[in-house]
């Protein structure tokens, strides 16, 4: 009887080797489509906004379907590995890169941008995949004028909210139409161009600052630095900015005022 207990033991034993055996032949192959996304001839739409500071440049893309007159605009399409065909407006050429840049300087309204974007189709991960996508967007240019982004804003620091004061920002059009003065974003300074406020860049409904060391100027002028953003209606404002700790410490600290506009 042992015997037998025994061998039946051992037949069990090596009937789960084999059966051990066996699976690991039949592991799963990789999957060649995981992380593998279908294309299209998706783009975006961003303006360059690049300007001299007190300790080298500001430089940044912003995202946008609205600029102003005389403004650098890049269509970037999202997707390598394709052929590029773009038409801008009524302008007769075609661009085949992926990324086209242009100004609009004596232009406003609105210009319609297409995209045909053509690629080897992948059939194997996406079947109806045939090889061609074409997507349009209107981007919307406007006149200095017609930007809601000047005016006279009261509020407060998140730092302090029971202190209320004001804020304004002012244009410099039409001699310089991209350009702007802030005064008393950090609350008692006249900034780095005395009475007339802190300089910076303009772009629809936003305003970039920071050209200046206004630490001259004494009193709390604490170099601020930062961008301001009108919300898309025109009533709200916040503004995003730096100053250092004092005229002897050049340590940065971040603050932002909530405002609404009262003019």
């Amino acid at each position: 009887m042992k015997k037998q207990l025994t061998f039946l033991v051992l037949l069990a034993l090596l009937g789960a080797f084999l059966f051990l055996l066996e699976g690991c032949g039949d592991e799963p192959k990789p999957n060649p489509c995981r992380g593998i996304a279908p294309l299209d001839a998706d783009f975006t739409i961003k303006q360059p906004i690049s300007f001299a500071i007190a300790n080298g440049r500001y430089d940044t893309l912003l995202a946008t379907d609205t600029v102003l007159m005389g403004s650098t605009v890049q269509f970037e399409a999202k997707h390598d590995s394709m052929t590029y065909e773009w038409k801008i407006g009524e302008d007769d050429r075609t661009w085949n890169t992926k990324k086209v840049t242009l100004a609009f300087r004596d232009f406003y309204g609105s210009v319609r941008i297409r995209l045909i974007g053509r690629w080897s189709p992948n059939v194997q991960c996406f079947p109806k995949d045939d090889g061609v996508d074409t997507v349009y967007r209107t981007l919307t240019v406007l006149q200095d004028k017609d930007n809601p982004v000047f005016g006279e804003y009261e509020g407060y620091n998140l730092s302090k909210v029971s202190d209320i004061f004001r804020i304004k920002l002012s244009p410099t059009f039409p001699i310089y139409p991209w350009e702007g003065v802030l005064t008393n974003i950090n609350k008692g300074c006249d900034g780095a161009g005395g009475p007339n406020g802190e300089y910076g860049w303009v772009a629809y409904r936003r305003y970039f600052f920071g050209w200046g060391d206004s630490t001259p100027f004494g009193g709390n002028c604490l170099a601020p630095k930062g961008a301001l953003e009108v919300s898309g209606d025109g009533k709200n404002v916040r503004v995003n900015f730096s100053t250092i700790t004092s005229t002897t410490n050049s340590k940065r600290v971040k603050d932002a005022f909530i405002g609404k506009r009262i003019n």
